[in-house]
């Protein structure tokens, strides 16, 4: 197995967490359930999309961006709850 170049590695995570970030700052903006629960289930696929690559071994592991992406995760779940009440998931 190739080598990880730490420098990728730490690119892909910081894309993460900001693609996160971003998706966060969008939830209550639009008033539209259905549109807004898009940016809940993006963050949750990130931080889902975070584990698979570190387990193929495509990235690696760092426990402060999976606390980061997870408390991401748990802010856009309870932002959405606190608007539009439980979505269909029940998360």
């Amino acid at each position: 197995m190739p080598k990880l170049n730490r420098e990728i590695s730490d690119q892909v995570w910081n894309s993460m967490i900001c693609m996160a970030l971003k998706y966060q700052t969008k939830i209550g903006r639009f008033n539209n359930r259905r549109y807004e629960r898009k940016f809940v289930y993006l963050v949750i696929n990130l931080c889902q999309g975070a584990s698979i690559l570190v387990e193929t071994g495509a990235i690696h592991s760092w426990a402060a961006g999976f606390r980061r992406l997870h408390a991401i995760q748990e802010e856009v779940i309870s932002q959405f709850n606190r608007i539009y009440g439980k979505t269909h998931l029940d998360l």
